[in-house]
């Protein structure tokens, strides 16, 4: 889920969109940074077999796109037990899941990965709740993060899925909202769709890893390093 960046009295989507692009021609805007965000995090659903009703792009008050999951993320089960190993596989999926958008963002505009951004706020959470799920150290949480993100990363430059992913967040650029039958077609004809607006990891050279110890930014401003508990009900 990507927020916007300021509110506006004018449509968030609308108003940033023409700012960004008289600002800057060769850096993407608002509107195809938040497709490409969204076509990640649904492609990685279906990659993992994970349910939603659809993806959005449809900007509102509190969010410029999203990923409507028939189940409330992380959805881990009742008597989650992190020693089963479908238990373990399903939230470390959901962790993976949850790092899809910034490891994308982060390989589309060519710098490093980092959830410390500001629209990445409500992902961290969610990969915070499957991980406290796991373990109750801090430091193993932040051990477990640290390696679903080197997992994340990879995962969206294989050649497929971005091929995916650019194909998913054209059509959803141009549609606004996509179903997950939609986008298991698009990512099923890929390479006829897709638009192509990725340079290749060898020309971008970026370097992939995640932060440390997962502070929380709020507006562009750390305001603290917190606590699994601080976050969690």
């Amino acid at each position: 889920m990507r927020k916007p960046f300021a509110d506006s009295p004018f449509s968030p989507w609308i108003t940033q969109e023409l700012i960004e692009s008289m600002i800057d021609l060769d850096w993407p805007t608002t509107g195809q940074l938040t497709s490409y965000h969204e076509a990640s995090h649904a492609i990685t659903a279906v990659a993992f077999g994970i349910g939603f009703n659809y993806v959005s792009v449809v900007a509102g008050h509190d969010v410029l796109g999203e990923v409507a999951f028939d189940e409330r993320p992380p959805a881990l089960p009742l008597g989650f037990d992190p020693n089963n190993p479908d238990h373990l596989r399903l939230a470390e999926n959901r962790i993976v899941l949850a790092f899809a958008g910034e490891a994308a963002d982060a390989y589309r505009t060519g710098r490093d990965f980092d959830m410390r951004w500001p629209e990445a706020k409500g992902d961290l959470l969610v990969a915070l709740a499957a991980a406290s799920r796991l373990h109750a150290n801090r430091g193993e949480r932040h051990a477990v993060l640290n390696e679903m993100a080197s997992r994340a990363c990879p995962f969206m430059r294989e050649p497929l899925r971005k091929d995916q992913i650019e194909a998913v967040a054209r059509r959803l650029r141009m549609a606004s909202e996509l179903s997950r039958e939609q986008v298991e077609w698009i990512m099923d004809n890929a390479a006829d769709v897709s638009h192509g607006y990725l340079e290749s990891e060898s020309e971008t050279g970026v370097d992939c890893r995640p932060g440390q110890d997962v502070p929380v930014i709020i507006e562009g401003r750390e305001v603290g390093r917190i606590a699994v508990a601080d976050v969690l009900p």
